[in-house]
């Protein structure tokens, strides 16, 4: 276990009790626990060096610095304690920052200390099975194991070697997330890949405990309703996205007290003892309460508690405006603790003005904490939002009854007397107010004064309630089995092989490794061969790849696997766009293509594309062929022979193909070069990296438009992030365009998609992309057929611009395979899908961006206008239409009540009535004035992409709430 702080050595809050509690827990349970924690200042003398690891080093980005190991002298039963030493980091006079504010130097403090500890852990040979981390202190231990540090130190070295250990993430509490400028990335030690949205970057910052959620094998957090609410965006911190995507492996475990500790009959700070089976002594300790705080009344009126810290998260300003009515209707008010100013202040004019009624201590006491929770009637937990809550928990062992607000850990521990009065064990309420606030206080008030048999019954229910540690710890231990149990079992499975809509793909040395790429070439060849006649795989395969780290050396593999079934590889030595692929199947009658290419997927990625004789994607049942051969050869376990290329290249089956230059010169055929040259437009071209390099660039070079060019170097590592070209990863484009371009383009890896920016920097939806070139197509190109294709996630602003046109809409399922057929078929003029994949008849069958963009830069040549008129023109013509997605990762749970829910749609969404069902891929639900919905379950993955349309954003994003709430819930 690696925590921040921990009972008895140092506290600051909930987290140092429940380490104080958990890991002696947990040996009770039969578990060897060994617990990290910094070494800070008043702790070396409860602690001495520990002789079996000498003083190492530990590697930060700018030198390295010295570090220890102490073992403590006293140590809970069955737990080995041990602590970081780092004087320049933890020798300070507070644990987080000093009262004005938090060490600027925090994500460095406590990345060395995650090193530090990791080194420890394999210098002391501890070799676990779990690695048990606590809040966004320690996150970065499940970013080190799982997506890689630093090398060159003790550190990194540990790593690798404990990499086989389970990694658990508990969060404490979501409001502390370890959130720093970007500038603090390089102290992590972490790959500058991971400064990412997939990884550790946060709205241009870094979240080291959005890190350790994304990494961790399993997360918990300290109660199940804190682990349902923490999923949607009220409680969720701005993680609930992040939350939602881990829900299957996120799981609320209450936090527990230490009867020990608390326990009325044993505690030593009160002046009497009581029990569940004698509670005189409870009236006692009532009356030692209102000696010591110095109130007014008798034993019979009400002492209402509060033990907390004075923060916004526990309700102090609903609390606030209340109290003055509280005290006036006759309740007494006892409240402990320290923090924010501002409320401090206020319970302190509060006491001025009712003196005797309310008593107020201004620090924390923990003998004065014990007296309150034994001599107070009820405890008042207003919390806005509660994780766990430990109080709530203590008054219900000492027979002080809770009044809390119904939110996370309380509603998982106080059960309302409204709801159930012969089970119940305090008051719930529910709307976060003051009038909600005083209702309950009121209700639990009433109870107490009308009805002594009433109330005893609520607070010997709430005695007799066992929150102890060792059924948490059960929890735990049983939480561990499973996490190292499937750990182990994803670690030594052989990969499977799973073809998308737009071939294979996987992470680099997890899912694409050599075997797997071999298994499926092997499994291409053989399709091939057995589907194909003998003559046409005679007349080979055009193996490529795009520009990604060791692009080439993957695709040498798969020529090697094909060559060595006879198959004759046609090779392209330089990176090849996916368009080049197809267009020469098309026109030289190739057996096939195969790419390597992950296409906009981040550098880590790489996969396989597979186009057959026709030219475009192949279809589901040519993948579900290829996917089942694949997964056999890897269940086998055996070797698949690749033939060298020398050899292969001796015997006639190897050959160069240059590609390149019969693509470009077929994609110049489709373009109106002369109205492009005479326009005199200056054109801005971002390449990302990718294999639109020379192809993109070079042709509208040669018409005389060519402006400002983006990314055309080689970065294997596409400037960290993805080869994707949306709007967030075309800032540098927009930027170029804005200071003096007409318009800017842009292509992905492989160059099958596009992006657009238009003049002034504002980036051009595919979606309108589309249906601006469907109304320039009918214009300019009357003989192309009266037909469009899309897919059934694109903009319905096609149908629209469509039917002014008089042409007919056909509806695709997800994936250019469906649109490419049609095209192939010579059916459809134009063939769009809304994450940027276009092509047109007479062209390839495929999606080609470099083509896209072409289109483009002609409609602006030739129109003479700026895409922002063009679409306003449109929209006045033919209406608005906005198009959101929100993808959302559910638990199996979910995803069976996604099932039964898409088996049986609604008759309406909010107030919109269903007028046509589509099932062409997922369940497309068309509403009234031509708005919709969609939801497709994901074929890989516990994941639905849910999308809206409708005449503005604030409809669509109702309807997409309207629609995730009946689909999925909220």
């Amino acid at each position: 276990m690696l925590a921040s702080e921990a009972v008895p050595y140092v506290k600051t809050g909930g987290l140092g009790d429940v380490m104080g509690a958990l890991p002696a827990a947990l040996a009770r349970e039969g578990l060897q626990v060994s617990l990290f924690l910094p070494l800070y200042r008043g702790l070396r003398e409860r602690f001495a060096a520990d002789p079996r690891v000498a003083p190492f080093c530990v590697r930060m980005h700018d030198g390295v610095e010295q570090a220890a190991v102490l073992r403590a002298l006293d140590e809970p039963p069955g737990v080995r304690v041990f602590a970081i030493a780092g004087d320049r980091y933890f020798d300070r006079p507070y644990l987080y920052g000093e009262p004005t504010g938090d060490y600027a130097d925090n994500a460095r403090r406590f990345a060395y200390f995650c090193r530090a500890a990791l080194a420890a852990i394999d210098a002391l040979a501890l070799a676990p099975d779990v690695i048990h981390c606590h809040d966004w202190q320690t996150s970065l231990v499940p970013v080190f194991l799982r997506a890689g540090i630093a090398d060159g130190d003790p550190a990194a070295d540990a790593a690798r070697r404990l990499g086989s250990a389970a990694v658990v993430l508990t969060l404490h509490n979501l409001g502390y997330q370890g959130v720093f400028p970007a500038a603090d990335f390089a102290a992590t030690g972490l790959p500058r890949r991971l400064f990412d949205v997939e990884g550790i970057e946060f709205h241009g910052r870094v979240n080291l405990l959005k890190g350790g959620i994304r990494f961790a094998d399993h997360v918990t957090t300290v109660s199940p309703g804190y682990a349902r609410e923490i999923r949607a965006a009220e409680q969720g911190a701005g993680l609930e996205g992040v939350l939602l995507e881990r829900a299957g492996e996120l799981t609320g475990i209450l936090n527990g007290i230490d009867y020990d500790v608390w326990n009325p009959a044993t505690d030593p700070h009160l002046v009497a003892s009581y029990s569940v089976d004698d509670l005189h002594g409870k009236r006692r300790c009532k009356a030692d309460l209102i000696v010591e705080c110095e109130l007014e009344g008798g034993l019979e009126a009400p002492i209402v508690a509060m033990v907390s810290r004075l923060a916004a998260q526990k309700g102090f300003d609903i609390l606030l405006p209340s109290l003055p009515r509280m005290l006036e209707g006759g309740l007494r008010v006892v409240a402990l603790g320290s923090g924010e100013p501002r409320i401090t202040a206020a319970l302190r004019d509060v006491v001025t003005r009712f003196p005797g009624r309310i008593a107020f201590r201004e620090t924390f006491d923990e003998a004065l904490a014990h007296k309150i929770q034994a001599g107070a009637d009820m405890l008042l937990m207003p919390s806005r939002y509660e994780p766990c809550g430990l109080n709530q928990m203590m008054a219900l062992r000492y027979g002080t009854v809770p009044i809390v607000r119904a939110t996370g850990g309380l509603v998982d521990t106080v059960l309302d007397m409204a709801a159930a009065p012969q089970q119940a064990t305090g008051f719930w309420f529910e709307e976060y107010s003051s009038e909600a606030l005083e209702d309950a206080v009121t209700r639990a008030v009433v109870t107490y004064r009308q009805s002594q048999e009433a109330w005893r019954a609520l607070m010997l229910r709430g005695m007799r309630k066992d929150f102890s540690w060792t059924h948490s710890a059960a929890r735990y231990a049983h939480l561990y089995r499973r996490v190292v149990q499937r750990t182990r079992e994803e670690a030594s499975a052989a990969p499977r092989i799973k073809f998308g809509t737009a071939g294979w793909r996987a992470e680099l040395a997890e899912g694409f490794t050599v075997p797997a790429l071999r298994a499926v070439s092997q499994a291409i060849a053989e399709h091939v061969l057995e589907s194909s006649t003998r003559a046409l795989s005679q007349q080979g395969i055009l193996v490529a790849h795009d520009t990604r780290f060791l692009g080439a050396e993957f695709a040498a593999q798969a020529a090697g696997v094909l060559a060595a079934n006879d198959v004759p590889v046609l090779w392209s030595r330089e990176p090849l766009p996916m368009p080049a692929v197809s267009y020469a199947i098309t026109r030289r009658d190739y057996a096939g293509g195969l790419d390597v290419t992950a296409s906009n997927n981040p550098y880590t990625w790489n996969g396989v594309k597979f186009s057959p004789a026709w030219g475009g994607p192949a279809l589901p049942e040519i993948t579900a062929d290829i996917e089942a051969r694949a997964n056999a050869w890897l269940a086998r376990g055996r070797v698949i022979d690749a033939l060298p290329e020398r050899d292969a290249r001796q015997i006639g089956l190897w050959r160069d193909e240059d590609a390149g230059e019969l693509y470009r010169a077929g994609v110049a055929q489709q373009i109106d070069v002369a109205a492009v040259r005479a326009s005199g437009l200056r054109v801005a071209v971002d390449l990302l990296w990718g294999t639109g390099r020379g192809y993109l660039d070079r042709l509208l070079s040669e018409w005389g438009v060519l402006g400002t060019v983006l990314h055309a170097e080689a970065d294997p590592y596409f400037g960290g992030g993805r080869p994707e070209p949306n709007e967030g990863t075309l800032a540098a484009l927009a930027r170029a365009v804005a200071s003096g371009h007409a318009l800017g383009v842009a292509t992905d890896c492989d160059a099958d998609s596009f992006g657009v920016i238009d003049v002034g920097g504002a980036f051009v939806p595919p979606n309108h992309v589309i249906a601006l070139l469907l109304d320039y197509l009918c214009e300019t190109r009357p003989h192309l057929p009266r037909k469009v294709g899309r897919s059934v996630a694109t903009s319905h602003l096609v149908d629209a611009v469509a039917a002014a046109r008089g042409v007919e809409v056909i509806e695709t399922p997800v994936g250019f395979k469906f649109l490419g057929e049609l095209l192939a078929r010579s059916e459809i003029m134009l063939g769009g899908e809304e994450s940027g994949g276009l092509s047109i008849l007479g062209h390839i069958p495929d999606k080609d961006g470099i083509l896209a963009c072409l289109l483009v830069v002609e409609m602006v040549a030739r129109r003479r206008t700026s895409l922002r008129e063009m679409l306003a023109r449109l929209v006045r013509e033919v209406g608005a239409r906005v198009s959101l997605r929100r993808d959302l990762s559910l638990t199996e749970e979910a995803m069976e009540r996604l099932a039964q829910r898409l088996a049986d749609p609604p008759d309406s969404v909010g107030d919109l009535d269903v007028r046509r069902v589509v099932t062409l891929d997922g369940v497309k639900l068309v509403l009234d004035g031509d708005r919709w919905v969609l939801l497709r379950p994901s074929g890989t993955e516990p994941l639905v992409r849910l999308y809206a349309e409708a005449p503005s954003e604030g409809e669509a994003l109702l309807l997409l709430d309207e629609a995730q709430a009946y689909f999925v819930g909220r």
